[in-house]
């Protein structure tokens, strides 16, 4: 019998388990194997279908949570709200008050067009289960740095439910997490000149020599050349812990380290790269290093763009207009090299010159990156994405491309190594790809289709040959013309994105005036993610409520958004999203989320605004 072996075989069998149905199943068979998948079975199947995803060890949990992921990606299953402080209450600092917001909050005016948000983002773990975390976001909005921490688990489901109505309006999101806002701006803080250009979270980790204290620490750039290491934290009137030497000159980039001893990168200006140690000794700190990355002879139209830790010893520069589009230098204990080690051009044809604006390092645990950071992405003023690695003679090792829309790229962020996700320069618009060759997947959804065609875990039916491959793209400005707080909004580029985590199900989308989250699941799925199985509303009988679910008070609207998949041919299938209370699993597109269906040409320019 299969209980008779011995346990090493029985995981070595284990690790070619398909689904987690399947390895559930087997756990079902005797109290042998129960013990043994609940043991070792759930970790071996986790860490073998995700190699890429560093998770907690609650298994069971990370099974359950990562294949729901992985499908809710593939049916472009997403909900999509606001990110900003809306009927609740916010921290407002150095000056410590508490002012509550009683629609949506207002940031400065004085300027012709929105604010250019930047975002940085994480997550960490707070109890023994899979859902208790929190998550901190921060992100600029002109001269405003504005900050949202999100608190979930059991402990917070029970504040939760013995809070009054009011309270649950003002300290609670719509899935029943806990959500407390903050904001920074000092009175010598003008709108424009003093913009915030660079927001980068120094992780709990990194604070050993900051010494424990409660908030969270935050290294702020600003258009005016402002570079500062800020303390956020209630009762903090002093909240600049450490200035770093600009010398006046813009904070265009800036990047962190990941180890415990975090080095700060920043480009200056238009052509100085410096690097500074973050917990330096005094309140004003000197760079270690200076050089210019941008010969005298391409200073009239060169300039640099972007800057990217790829591991603890080189650093990425992104440059145009210029043929050789990436410098990477070596980072040592002396600062940055003299000279770059390594340079990349577009490789398209030898007299080109375009622009690298973002830079995106395969992670570190990836199974095709390593440790040294030799591999990255760079997104182009062509429009296109380009894959270097360090080790190649050659420019770049392939390009990835939309072939119905070539608008410059201006932010990027991977989710694990399965999928690069990036902002385009017009028309709001979000790509996403899926990087796998066929039949290089370690997990599909389809696999847990049982004979009838249904789910394991969710209502809907598909079939397996309905699923859609290849790329897809998002207008990420909401159809709904009530939602459009700035006229512009709709043409805005995407300019930044970030994920606190990859196993988070967040995705946070920068664009003019606006921060928006795309929290990626399905609003029927009747087995969610665990992070939000305390906020699921049922129906008698079992079914999701889903507006009761995702949309109890009507102030947190769930947007509407508009997509088309990415085709070689003329003809491009349009869907749009339907609202909660109108959805129907019975009319479905295979292969997608209930939520989206298919529309004309003057619909779909309806709502997208295009």
């Amino acid at each position: 019998m299969l209980s008779d072996l011995p346990s090493e075989i029985l995981l070595e069998i284990i690790s070619y388990a398909p689904t987690a149905q399947f390895l559930h199943n087997l756990s079902c068979t005797n109290h042998k194997l129960h013990d043994l998948v609940e043991t070792d079975g759930w970790k071996v199947f986790v860490l073998g279908r995700f190699p890429s995803v560093p998770v907690p060890p609650y298994w069971k949990d990370a099974a359950h949570a990562l294949t729901t992921h992985s499908r809710n990606w593939d049916r472009k299953a997403f909900i999509a709200r606001d990110f900003s402080p809306v009927n609740t209450s916010i921290f407002c600092l150095p000056a410590g008050d508490l002012r509550k917001v009683n629609d949506q909050w207002k940031v400065s005016h004085g300027q012709t067009m929105g604010y250019q948000p930047v975002i940085d983002s994480y997550e960490q773990w707070t109890g023994n289960t899979w859902d208790s975390r929190k998550e901190v976001v921060v992100y600029g909005a002109g001269s405003d740095l504005i900050m949202g921490t999100t608190e979930r688990g059991g402990r917070v489901n029970s504040q939760w439910r013995t809070a009054k109505k009011e309270e649950r309006q003002i300290n609670f999101a719509p899935d029943r997490s806990k959500r407390t806002w903050t904001s920074y701006k000092e009175t010598r803080h003008w709108e424009g000149r003093d913009d915030v250009t660079t927001v980068n979270i120094v992780r709990p980790h990194q604070l050993s020599k900051a010494g424990n204290m409660t908030g969270e620490s935050v290294i702020v750039g600003r258009a005016g050349g402002d570079l500062d290491l800020l303390r956020l934290s209630a009762g903090q009137k002093n909240c600049v812990v450490r200035s770093y030497q600009t010398k006046g000159r813009n904070v265009r980039a800036a990047d962190l380290t990941t180890g415990q001893s975090p080095l700060l990168a920043t480009c200056l200006g238009n052509t100085q790269a410096a690097l500074f140690k973050v917990h330096d000794d005094g309140t004003f700190a000197k760079p270690i290093s200076e050089v210019s990355c941008v010969p005298e002879k391409e200073m009239k139209q060169c300039r640099l763009w972007s800057c990217k830790f790829l591991g603890p010893d080189k650093l990425a520069l992104g440059r145009g207009i210029a043929k050789r589009l990436v410098y990477v230098y070596g980072v040592g204990q002396d600062g940055l090299s003299a000279e770059p080690l390594r340079t990349f051009g577009g490789g398209i044809e030898k007299e080109t010159s375009t622009s690298a604006y973002p830079l995106m390092p395969i992670p570190a645990s990836s199974i095709c990156g390593d440790m040294a950071g030799n591999t990255f992405f760079s997104g182009g003023y062509d429009g296109l994405i380009r894959l270097h690695d360090m080790r190649s003679p050659a420019e770049y090792e392939s390009l990835i491309t939309d072939p119905t829309d070539y608008a410059a790229i201006f932010s990027m962020a991977m989710v694990g190594r399965e999928r690069l996700v990036a902002g385009a320069a017009i028309n709001s618009l979000l790509k996403v790809w899926d990087l796998r060759f066929a039949g290089g997947r370690t997990y599909h959804y389809l696999d847990a289709l049982s004979t009838d065609g249904t789910e394991d875990t969710i209502s809907n039916t598909t079939t397996a040959g309905e699923s859609h491959a290849g790329g897809w793209n998002i207008f990420a400005s909401p159809y709904d013309a009530a939602n459009r707080r700035w006229q512009r909004g709709r043409d805005s580029p995407i300019y930044s994105l970030s994920r606190p985590s990859n196993s988070s199900t967040s995705l946070y989308v920068g664009r003019e005036n606006n921060v928006t989250q795309l929290n990626f699941t399905n609003m029927l799925d009747k087995h969610p993610d665990p992070v939000f199985k305390h906020s699921i509303v049922r129906r008698p009988g079992g079914t999701i409520d889903a507006k009761r679910t995702w949309d109890p008070d009507g102030k947190h609207r769930v947007l509407g958004l508009a997509m088309y998949d990415q085709t070689h041919q003329g003809h491009m299938p349009l869907k749009i999203q339907k609202e909660a209370e109108h959805l129907d699993p019975a009319q479905t597109v295979p292969g997608y989320d209930e939520r989206w269906r298919p529309v004309g040409m003057k619909e779909f320019r309806q709502a997208s605004g295009f």
